[in-house]
């Protein structure tokens, strides 16, 4: 076969696995998400090249914007502000105590160093906006909880991949230094936030401006790979630029051209969201190796029930006090937050080449993270429905009854 060939038939599988998983998740009634997990490991065993391998970069820098991307077009800023302060609480206060908690139990109980451990909490810490999203928008939750949830899920990849890359950094130097790491992850989040407004306003003047739909729809993509790369280039958060981004365009262009046209945007975006959002999932099966996950099977267990106390602590001790203004958060929405602290392939892609960087325990590291990731998609997941049906929100299929 020539090569062009070769390159193509991995991503041919790619799509034929999807596609098969699909009917089969209809037919059965089974989660999606969980389903293509599984697929993708026993195509792994069966065949261990028949799907494409993608590294770390190329899953936050291809991958992951346009996931980031389609969920924040839906948006008005105006919602945004109106929910930001619990919103980015979530993000930044949240994400930040829960790698802190989980540092320091991880160093407690299982004995790893204390830096290895926060670099643990760092990469578990952040909920998966391709597990979330993909889950919460089949069941019956209010816009402002989905808002909440979905918010918290787009930017808190970008506040653990500068907490990451920060402390890759003192692992690489040899010392850490609490002052010059939070002013990184800070400097970093800022200068994505302008670079996204900044982009973000470019594109929508123009998408304005041009009467073509195909050339709208370009030039959204244009502004998301843009907006990620720029940001990058200048120090800033790719990730968090791109969510910004898609909040600009939204807001400007959704009352500014015909709605044909923004069905047009909405519905080529919510197709490669779910492309991408199958592939990262399917990323997690390939890259899960099962018998490293039964060789550390005591601390994963112990880990899963501290990532979920922290998780139930984290949210809970940033939400309550909204309850004392009158931005309320009802108890029920509350535990609808914690549920949807599902972990997924973002964990995943920055647990690879720990070993290779470096860190010391990289072997139990990637072994706990995995392990996580995997309870998280597969028990999370599963019982998702039932713990949202028994919350009051059910299913959108059963709206009508």
């Amino acid at each position: 076969m020539d090569p062009v060939g070769v390159q193509i038939t991995p991503i041919f599988n790619l799509l034929i696995l999807m596609v098969l998983v699909s009917l089969i998740t209809q037919r059965f009634r089974m989660p999606y998400t969980v389903a293509l997990v599984f697929a993708a490991i026993f195509s792994s065993m069966l065949s261990p090249h028949s799907l494409p391998q993608f590294s770390k970069e190329t899953f936050l820098s291809i991958l992951l914007p346009p996931v980031i991307f389609q969920a924040a077009i839906r948006y008005d800023i105006s919602e945004i502000r109106r929910n930001g302060s619990i919103i980015f609480s979530l993000t930044f206060i949240g994400t930040l105590l829960s790698a802190l908690l989980i540092g320091f139990f991880i160093n407690f109980i299982l004995n790893i160093p204390l830096l290895e451990a926060f670099l643990l909490g760092v990469i578990i810490s952040p909920t998966d906006p391709t597990a979330v999203i993909s889950t919460l928008r089949k069941f019956s939750v209010p816009r402002r909880l989905s808002l909440i949830i979905e918010g918290e899920s787009l930017f808190n990849d970008g506040i653990a991949v500068v907490a990451y890359s920060a402390l890759i950094l003192s692992f690489k130097t040899g010392s850490f230094d609490i002052t010059i790491f939070f002013r990184d992850v800070i400097s970093s989040i800022i200068v994505g936030m302008v670079i996204g407004i900044i982009i973000g306003y470019i594109i929508s003047r123009a998408i304005i401006m041009t009467q073509e739909n195909f050339v709208k729809i370009l030039l959204t993509f244009i502004g998301m790979y843009s907006s990620y790369q720029i940001s990058e280039y200048f120090g800033g958060n790719g990730i968090i630029s791109v969510a910004v981004t898609g909040i600009i365009i939204g807001t400007l262009i959704r009352k500014s051209i015909p709605s044909r046209s923004m069905e047009d945007i909405d519905m080529i975006w919510a197709f490669f969201a779910f492309i991408f959002t199958s592939v990262a999932f399917i990323l997690i099966g390939l890259d899960i190796d099962l018998l490293v996950l039964d060789k550390y099977l005591y601390a994963i267990a112990l880990s899963i029930l501290i990532v979920l106390a922290v998780r139930i602590l984290t949210v809970y001790s940033v939400s309550t006090p909204f309850n004392w203004k009158k931005e309320v958060i009802p108890r029920k929405w509350q535990n609808m937050i914690v549920w949807s602290g599902l972990r997924g392939a973002v964990s995943v892609m920055l647990a690879l080449g720990l070993g290779s960087l470096g860190v010391q325990y990289a072997s139990e590291l990637t072994a706990i993270i995995f392990g996580v990731v995997f309870f998280s998609i597969l028990f999370q997941g599963i019982l998702f429905g039932v713990v949202a049906d028994r919350l009051g929100f059910h299913h959108q299929s059963l709206r009508a009854g």
